[in-house]
């Protein structure tokens, strides 16, 4: 079977869409599902939701990471004017679910990006420096999504 009759054949068949979309809901709305990439986020950190829509959020105070989710959607955090505490690190875990999650941090922050996609994708579109202002590692989850990174 090639991958064009598989789709074919799943377009065919109502009940396996609403399987589909009903996986792809769980796992935006358990973020606990996916916890074992990396359990250890900032309790007191960032928490953002964006569901059906677009939106967006400008943090310069002292960032020391949380989570960020966007469903159906765009969510924008722009971090340039943020700073790390004590220059040390952050971690944010961003899911991205049939929407895109962008991240833009200062041009001296140090990104790591890593994650599980699922039929969708994440990237590190930054200009990689060394950690002279902090570090900063994304933990993404893109199912029909992605999670971007930039400066």
């Amino acid at each position: 079977m090639t991958t064009v009759e598989f789709w074919r054949d799943l377009a065919r068949r109502p009940a396996a869409w609403a399987v589909l979309l009903g996986f792809v809901f769980v796992l935006a709305a358990l973020p606990s599902v996916y916890s074992w990439i990396e359990p250890a986020v900032s309790e007191s950190g960032l928490r953002a939701w964006q569901v059906f829509g677009s939106g967006g959020m400008r943090n310069a105070s002292d960032f020391t990471g949380g989570e960020a989710v966007a469903v159906l959607g765009r969510y924008t955090l722009d971090l340039t004017e943020a700073a790390l505490r004590d220059n040390g690190g952050a971690a944010i875990r961003a899911t991205a679910v049939v929407g895109l999650l962008e991240i833009k941090v200062p041009k001296d922050w140090e990104v790591r990006v890593q994650g599980l996609p699922l039929i969708g994708g994440y990237r590190d579109l930054t200009d990689h420096a060394d950690a002279g202002a902090g570090r900063l590692l994304v933990h993404g989850l893109a199912v029909l999504g992605v999670v971007q990174v930039t400066n």
